[in-house]
C-alpha cells in the first residue's frame, strides 16, 4: 500500500508537470499566433493600397487573394481553443488530485485497520465453519 501511495503521489506531480507546460504552450502558441496575424494584417493593409492604385481588374483579383473571413475566424479561434484545452487539462489534473487525496484517505483507514483487534470476528467465523463442517457429516451421515 505504501508503494502504491508512492506510484499516486508521482503520477500526480507529472499530471501537474504536465498541467504546467500545457499552460506554457498554450501562451506561446497564442502570442505566436497573434503576431502572425498582425504580420498578417500588415501585409493585407500593404496588399490592398497597391491593388488600389492599380485598374479595377487588378484590384479584383487582388482581393480574392486575401484571406476570406471564414478563414480569418478559424485563425483567430485557434487560440480560444488552446486555451479551453488548456483549462481542460487543469481540470484534469485537479481531479486527478482529487483522486489522489482521496484514495490517500482510503489507504490510511486501511492501513488503521492492520493494527486492529479481530480476534472475535474471526471466533465468530471459525463457529460458523465448525457448525457448517458439522451439517455436512450428519447430512453423509443419513
Amino acid at each position: 500500500t505504501c508503494l502504491l501511495s508512492k506510484a499516486i503521489a508521482c503520477i500526480c506531480r507529472n499530471c501537474n508537470k504536465i498541467a504546467d507546460e500545457a499552460e506554457r504552450v498554450v501562451k506561446e502558441a497564442s502570442l505566436k499566433m497573434a503576431e502572425e496575424n498582425l504580420a498578417r494584417n500588415a501585409a493585407t493593409a500593404q496588399a490592398g493600397t497597391v491593388y488600389q492604385r492599380k485598374d479595377s481588374a487588378a484590384t479584383f483579383r487582388g482581393m480574392q487573394l486575401l484571406p476570406s473571413a471564414s478563414n480569418f475566424s478559424k485563425e483567430v479561434d485557434r487560440p480560444g481553443k488552446l486555451a479551453r484545452a488548456s483549462e481542460n487539462g487543469l481540470k484534469l489534473a485537479k481531479r486527478g488530485l482529487q483522486n489522489y487525496k482521496e484514495l490517500e484517505d482510503k489507504n490510511q483507514s486501511v492501513i488503521s485497520c492492520v493494527h486492529k483487534d479481530f480476534s472475535s470476528e474471526e471466533r465468530e467465523i471459525a463457529r460458523c465453519i465448525k457448525q457448517m463442517s458439522g451439517t455436512m457429516t450428519a447430512v453423509r451421515s443419513f
